[in-house]
């Protein structure tokens, strides 16, 4: 089973009107539709819808109100969505790149995006029998009108003019700034996958914990062997000493002698185990991978979402 989620138990989810729908599942849709598809291969990833989502909230500056995602692919399916099937699609070509929205002629919002230069991007059009009308939210304000064509409509063969929708009502300054940053593969190859949460994630910071763990020790159990080096040389030469001593100072040397002997013994051992068990922390995931098995989920939300192709559920919860 594959997961993508936002929030935890410990966030809201966030609603605004300009989407006129929750954030998260907006920038999902809009993910879904091409705009995450960002290696042109006509298949969203799981990493690529991630790192989507990721990328449209990073401008927004209060974490209150930046989705947090949690991704986990099944076993060896990285895929989430075909779009090869798609019968009627719309492509933005590179050389017009920019922060665009797609809405119909009931200012319904149908998917956002930001191309970065040289990203060509290709939507599914949704079968709807409105008018789409495709605007650029640039500094020109430029807007295309989508009707009937062929099975691709390329937006560089179209007129554009000047949009005519007017804001409706005001919106957050912090969703303001959704999809203000461009989108493109080269954000998808930097995109940490530990970020995105799911076990990638939590085997990663354990490792970073290993890691740490593992030098601490060995650094600790080589001090603490060359501090046994040092005594056991001390008592050494304090035994090979041929001091014309009386009998009550010799038997105090000797007990001396046997403390230097066993704190040796002592600092030897402890830090033996030290070096062993550092350099077993830091080899032992090598040397026996350990499959982790998945965490169970508890869900304190469903919802249905719906698309061109079907149906979409979405799931809130903590996992």
């Amino acid at each position: 089973m594959g997961l993508l989620l936002s929030t935890s138990t410990a966030r809201a989810s966030h609603e605004w009107e300009g989407f006129q729908a929750g954030v998260f599942s907006h920038e999902v849709r809009s993910g879904l539709y091409g705009a995450a598809d960002a290696d042109r291969d006509r298949r969203v990833s799981y990493r690529e819808l991630a790192a989507f989502v990721a990328r449209a909230n990073e401008a927004i500056v209060n974490e209150r109100y930046r989705p947090q995602v949690f991704a986990r692919p099944p076993a060896g399916v990285p895929a989430l969505l075909d779009l090869r099937g798609a019968r009627r699609t719309l492509e933005v070509a590179a050389g017009l790149h920019g922060r665009y929205l797609l809405e119909d002629s009931r200012g319904v919002r149908v998917a956002d995006f930001h191309s970065a230069p040289g990203q060509a991007v290709r939507l599914v059009r949704p079968d709807v029998p409105e008018v789409l009308f495709l605007q650029n939210l640039g500094a020109q304000g430029e807007e295309y009108e989508l009707r009937e064509g062929g099975p691709l409509v390329q937006v560089a063969a179209l007129s554009a003019r000047p949009s005519g929708v007017r804001a409706r009502g005001a919106a957050h300054e912090a969703f303001q700034r959704v999809f203000t940053l461009a989108f493109d593969e080269g954000f998808v190859q930097r995109f940490a996958w530990a970020y995105a949460g799911g076990a990638g994630a939590e085997r990663g910071s354990r490792a970073a914990l290993r890691h740490w763990l593992g030098w601490s020790a060995v650094g600790t159990g080589a001090a603490a062997l060359g501090a046994a080096v040092a005594l056991s040389w001390r008592v050494a030469r304090r035994s090979a000493a041929d001091d014309a001593l009386s009998q009550q100072a010799a038997a105090e040397r000797n007990r001396e002698l046997r403390r230097g002997e066993r704190g040796a013994a002592v600092l030897y051992a402890v830090g033996g185990a030290a070096v062993v068990g550092g350099a077993a922390a830091l080899v032992w995931r090598r040397l026996f991978p350990v499959r982790t098995a998945p965490r169970s989920a508890g869900v304190a939300g469903a919802a249905l979402l719906a698309t061109p192709w079907g149906w979409t559920l979405q799931l809130e919860g903590s996992f």
